[in-house]
């Protein structure tokens, strides 16, 4: 079991580099590196170093053209504990709503021997650390607004969003001198928010942002506003139904003058290799 230390604010942002055929060909990353596998929907995983960090993964939904013969490893967009049995492996959950979280989730223990949770809300019923992975296990809640954890290796921040009237984070992950952003399904007050993360950081290095076009809702304005003020230099959208509609998305992001390029995944288990830029 791990024990919770403090670790340094990161502020480098990143480079695209190319893509990255699998996890098999992805040994390790160095300090400049990262390597990400698109999950569908809003699941990333993201390889630092020797930790991997997943982020709202689900496999109850989006399963067409899965078969049993599929190989449920990260080539294919799927999280397999024994293929990453050797690495740290941090798993986010920002929300209950089920195409962010899958009880799947929790069948990892056994398999990876440095397993550790982090739940964006305070514990529900339905959703309660210890009935899961037992009262030792590593798994984490961020309780009240702007939580802060420090666990091995990392740090977690969270601003916070209740607008579908449960409970909702957006995350700013710091391992070292990398800083990952997930915003899940947030959609508060993201200036002020914003504002605060600059306290944490002042770059962002891989930043997952909802690519929806046109929507009530300011993603645009947020996307826009999150790649300036950390110099964010790709947005890895996510959440988007067809990829038209991501790339209106990264049209309409482009039109607003940010230099920010905005990467479309179009297959589950599409992977590219990120680089820190200096």
């Amino acid at each position: 079991m791990r024990h919770m230390r403090k670790v340094l604010t990161c502020v480098m942002s990143a480079g695209l580099l190319s893509t990255a055929a699998s996890a098999q060909s992805v040994p390790g990353q160095g300090d400049d590196q990262a390597t990400v596998w698109y999950l569908r929907h809003a699941g990333w995983a993201v390889r630092l170093d020797d930790a991997l960090l997943i982020f709202d993964y689900q496999e109850s939904d989006g399963m067409e053209g899965v078969t049993d013969k599929t190989p449920r490893v990260l080539e294919n967009g799927f999280i397999d504990p024994k293929e990453i049995s050797d690495l740290d492996v941090y798993v986010f959950v920002t929300h209950a709503h089920g195409d962010h979280y899958d009880p799947v989730i929790f069948e990892w223990q056994g398999d990876i021997e440095n397993l550790t949770y982090v739940i964006g809300w305070e514990e529900e019923p339905e959703l309660h650390c210890e009935r899961f992975t037992g009262a030792d296990a590593d798994c984490h809640t961020m309780s009240g607004l702007r939580a802060t954890a420090d666990l091995v290796d990392l740090q977690v921040h969270t601003i916070d969003s209740d607008h579908n009237d449960i409970p909702e984070v957006a995350y700013l992950v710091c391992f070292g001198d990398w800083t990952v952003y997930h915003n899940g399904d947030y959609m508060a007050d993201y200036v002020a928010d914003y504002a605060y993360l600059k306290t944490v950081s002042d770059g962002i290095d891989v930043a997952f942002v909802s690519g929806l076009p046109g929507h009530e809702w300011p993603h645009l304005g947020r996307a826009v506003h999150l790649a300036r003020e950390f110099e964010v230099p790709q947005l890895f959208a996510m959440h988007f139904r067809d990829s038209e509609m991501c790339e209106d998305f990264a049209a309409e992001v482009a039109a607003e003058g940010t230099s920010a390029d905005v990467i479309c995944p179009t297959a589950r288990g599409q992977s590219f290799v990120v680089a820190k830029r200096r």
